[in-house]
């Protein structure tokens, strides 16, 4: 398949329309066959080819792509993994990576016995500013790290008159646990390449308990919008990470990582264009910008969530076209998480 195209199916008309439709129109060599949600065809009218638009997933999987993604409420992730890999089809899904580690175990179980290509989308290790990150905690600019802050306060949800939706549902995997806080625990994982040991305080609420559906009826939100939690690693490490998407003044996503010898800040501040992304040096001596990612992302990309995912897909379909193990987040990436949110649930 090298020479030839990959053939992409996408399954989901939210997320999946806004980021990974757009992430895949500009990555050579692939081609989207066809693009399904939940039935509604809402996405009919936002597609420039209406005919990739597809009714229902079992009709996507029979135009045979050799790639699908999965970008659905996590209590569906089993069931579109299974019937995707039992077709011999490379599978991408999205986080948290069905709802639970029994799901997330069986899913890798059947991926690594199909032994086909799996991927989970924890997309913002591919954020230019978190790479530089990594890059300079790999070369121990600030010594030996000893405690991570991480704060991710959006204000995405603080409307009350936000309508109610599938991810105020706690049993349908809504929650900023499952939305933001999945990305904290990978992140943190990964820039240290350490695990997470421990799990000492947790805190979560409902900050606004009804939302009114598209029917304006009242419905109860059952799914926290709010979660703390101090988290332990592995060589004397601790982590604290306070995440909602329910606060009044949203600040963003900030990564403060403390070490011997100073800290390296991470910052992306609303708008969050590639201009509000940076990495700062503070030590007793200076305080100094060491990368914007303005430098790295294009101007015209406004979303640069729409960068990181390219990046990723670009990675998998790599390591599927040279069966090379390039390291990228995959099925067991996501079922070592899903353990971690087992013990916080």
């Amino acid at each position: 398949n090298t020479q030839s195209e990959m053939k992409f199916g996408i399954v989901g008309g939210g997320f999946g329309y806004d980021c990974h439709y757009k992430a895949l129109l500009n990555i050579e060599g692939t081609e989207i066959i066809g693009i399904t949600d939940s039935g509604s065809e809402n996405l009919i009218s936002k597609l420039s080819n209406p005919n990739l638009y597809i009714k229902n997933f079992d009709d996507l999987l029979s135009l045979k792509p050799d790639i699908i993604s999965i970008v659905t409420p996590p209590i569906s992730h089993f069931n579109l993994i299974s019937k995707s890999l039992q077709k011999n089809i490379h599978v991408l899904c999205e986080k948290p990576f069905c709802s639970n580690s029994i799901d997330s175990f069986k899913s890798l179980s059947l991926a690594e016995k199909a032994k086909l290509g799996n991927c989970v989308n924890f997309q913002y290790r591919f954020e230019p500013g978190i790479q530089f990150l990594k890059s300079k905690l790999d070369y121990q600019l600030i010594g030996k790290v000893n405690h991570i802050h991480f704060t991710w306060l959006t204000s995405g949800k603080a409307n009350p008159e936000s309508p109610w939706t599938w991810r105020n549902d706690l049993n349908k995997g809504g929650g900023v646990i499952n939305a933001f806080l999945v990305h904290c625990i990978d992140l943190i994982q990964w820039l240290l390449g350490s695990e997470i040991s421990a799990i000492e305080n947790t805190k979560s609420k409902v900050i606004i308990s009804n939302r009114k559906n598209n029917q304006s009826v009242k419905v109860a939100v059952t799914a926290e919008d709010l979660i703390e939690v101090d988290l332990e690693i592995n060589k004397d490490i601790t982590a604290y990470c306070k995440v909602s998407n329910c606060v009044e003044k949203s600040s963003g996503m900030r990564i403060i990582i403390n070490g011997t010898n100073g800290k390296l800040i991470y910052e992306h501040k609303p708008p969050f264009r590639s201009a509000d992304q940076s990495v700062v040096l503070k030590n007793s001596t200076t305080e100094k910008v060491l990368f914007n990612a303005s430098n790295i992302i294009p101007p015209h990309i406004s979303d640069t969530r729409i960068y990181s995912l390219k990046e990723l897909y670009k990675l998998f379909i790599a390591s599927i076209k040279d069966d090379n193990q390039t390291a990228y987040p995959n099925f067991k990436t996501g079922h070592n998480i899903q353990k971690i949110l087992d013990q916080l649930r």
